[in-house]
C-alpha cells in the first residue's frame, strides 16, 4: 500500500518535473540572442536541459508499469475476504470480495487497496445490522453488492446512507438481505448522483411508496425489485425517474397498478416486467406515451382478456409481448388482435373457448 502511494507520489513530481523542463527549452529555443551572447552560451543549457527531460521520460516509463492495479499480497487480507484483478466487470479494477467475518475484516481488507482503484465489492453472509454511514467513504467503489447479509438500515437515524460515495457508486445490489423482522420503510439514495442501476431483489419489502425515489436520483436508469412480496406501489412511485429505461417488478403482490406510477411521458422506457403479480388487468392507458417501449412481460398472471384500447397501439412498436401463463379466453372480444398486423413476437396460449384450448396466440394472428 505504502509503495504504491510513493509510486503515484512519483509520477506526479515527474510530470511536474517534464512540463517543467519543457517550458526551459522552449525558453531557451525562442529567446533572442543578443549580439555579445554566443552560440556556445545557449547551447549548454540546452543540452543540460535536454539530458534531464531524457532521464526523466526514462524514470516515468519505469513508474508507469507499477501504476498499474494489481491486487496486495493476500497474507496481508483477512481471511474471510479475497481479492480479483483478472476476472473484474467492465470499469471495475479490483473487487473485494467478504464472506462471513465481520465489517471489521470489511475494513482492514479495504485499507490495503490503492484508493485510487475502481472497486468492485461484494458482501455475503455477513451480520452488518446498520451499516456504518461511513465504511466506505474515501475509496472508490463504482458497485456495491451485499446479498445473503443480515441487514437492518443503510445507516443510523439521521445520517447519510453510503457517504463518501455519492460520486463514485453506479450500481447498488440488495440481494436476500432485507428480512420480515428488519424490513425498510423507505431506501433514500437519492444522494447518489451517479448511480444506474439498483437491484433490489429477493427481500421483503411489502409496500413502496412514493418516498421512495420522490426526489430521484435521475441518474437511475435500471430498477429490479424482483421478488420482494411487495403488496402495494405508490401511485407517483417512479414517477420522477424520468431517465429509467428498465423496470423490474416481478414476483410481488401489487395489486392494481397506476400509469401515474411512472414519469410522462416516459420517453426512455423500454422494458417493464410485470410477472407474477396477481393481476388480472391494467389500466387503459398504461402503455401511453411509451415512445421507447419495446418489451413487455405479464407472464404467470390472471389475466383473462387484452382490451383492444389498452393493447393495440403498444402492439404495433413492441419487440415483444408476453402473456404465457394466464387464463386467456380468446373469444370475440380478443379477434381485434387475431386480425393486426404487428411485428412483435406474442407469447402466449388460450385456455378457452371450446376449440381454442391450447392454441399459441401467435398461429391466430396474422392470417395463420
Amino acid at each position: 500500500m505504502l509503495g504504491s502511494r510513493l509510486i503515484h507520489v512519483l509520477f506526479v513530481v515527474i510530470s511536474f518535473a517534464l512540463s517543467f523542463c519543457e517550458t526551459k527549452e522552449n525558453q531557451f529555443n525562442t529567446e533572442p540572442r543578443n549580439e555579445v551572447t554566443t552560440e556556445e552560451a545557449y547551447k549548454v543549457p540546452s543540452v543540460m536541459y535536454k539530458k534531464t527531460c531524457g532521464l526523466l521520460f526514462l524514470l516515468l516509463g519505469y513508474s508507469c508499469p507499477a501504476l498499474s492495479t494489481k491486487c496486495p499480497s493476500l497474507q496481508v487480507f483477512p481471511e474471510s475476504c479475497q481479492c480479483e484483478d483478472n476476472f473484474v466487470e467492465d470499469g471495475v479494477d479490483l473487487e473485494i470480495t467478504c464472506t462471513g467475518g465481520s465489517l471489521d475484516e470489511v475494513k482492514s481488507a479495504l485499507s490495503q487497496v490503492d484508493k485510487l482503484s475502481r472497486l468492485e465489492v461484494v458482501l455475503d453472509d455477513i451480520k452488518i445490522g446498520t451499516l456504518p454511514s461511513r465504511l466506505f467513504q474515501g475509496w472508490n467503489i463504482v458497485r456495491l453488492d451485499i446479498s445473503h447479509c443480515e441487514l437492518d438500515s443503510l445507516a443510523a437515524p439521521g445520517e447519510v446512507a453510503l457517504a463518501g460515495l455519492e460520486d463514485t457508486l453506479e450500481e447498488l445490489i440488495i440481494a436476500s438481505s432485507f428480512s420480515e423482522d428488519n424490513e425498510p420503510a423507505k431506501l433514500d439514495i437519492s444522494h447518489l448522483r451517479r448511480i444506474k442501476q439498483l437491484d433490489v431483489s429477493f427481500n421483503a419489502i411489502t409496500e413502496l411508496g412514493n418516498d421512495w425515489f420522490e426526489n430521484g436520483p435521475t441518474s437511475l436508469t435500471h430498477i429490479i425489485l424482483s421478488n420482494n412480496g411487495i403488496e402495494k406501489i405508490g401511485d407517483r412511485a417512479f414517477a420522477n425517474l424520468v431517465n429509467l429505461r428498465q423496470l423490474w417488478l416481478d414476483g410481488n403482490r401489487s395489486g392494481p397498478l397506476k400509469r401515474s406510477m411512472l414519469p410522462r411521458p416516459a420517453n426512455n422506457l423500454e422494458d417493464i416486467q410485470l410477472d407474477n403479480n396477481a393481476l388480472t388487468g391494467v389500466p387503459e392507458d398504461m402503455f401511453s406515451e411509451l415512445p421507447a417501449l419495446k418489451d413487455v412481460s405479464l407472464r404467470t398472471n390472471g389475466i383473462a382478456r387484452l382490451p383492444e384500447n389498452t393493447y393495440k397501439a403498444i402492439l404495433s412498436q413492441l419487440n415483444t409481448f408476453d402473456i404465457r401463463g394466464n387464463p386467456l379466453e380468446c373469444d370475440n372480444q380478443m379477434d381485434w388482435l387475431f386480425r393486426s398486423k404487428v411485428n412483435a413476437a406474442v407469447l402466449g396460449r388460450c385456455e378457452g373457448p371450446r376449440g381454442r384450448e391450447g392454441t399459441d396466440l401467435d398461429s391466430l394472428m396474422n392470417g395463420k
